[in-house]
């Protein structure tokens, strides 16, 4: 895994440690709808908003059906960084 790689994996833990409190640091990695008994399409949608406000990037809510684990979340937030950043045009990025 990269630097940014760690970097979104742990904030995104903190998003899920802050929705799902009774989830233990071990858990959140692997965590899905399916084994997290209270990820319904409510908390689908808060970790959505969680995260675009915690990485300052739009998702959209098209992503909600992508979202069903952990690493669903990590990568929606990797492409959404890196679709942001291609965005900008080339004259605003420092070298």
């Amino acid at each position: 895994m990269t630097d940014q790689s760690d970097d979104v994996a742990a904030r995104v833990a903190m998003i899920f440690a802050r929705l799902f409190p009774d989830l233990s640091p071990n858990e959140i990695p692997a965590a899905s709808m399916t084994s997290v008994r209270d990820w319904d399409s409510i908390a689908t949608l808060s970790l959505i908003v969680e995260a675009e406000e915690e990485f300052g990037i739009t998702i959209g809510l098209d992503s909600a059906d992508v979202v069903e684990s952990f690493d669903d979340l990590c990568g929606v937030v990797v492409r959404s960084r890196r679709i942001s950043f291609e965005d900008i045009p080339p004259r605003h990025l420092r070298h």
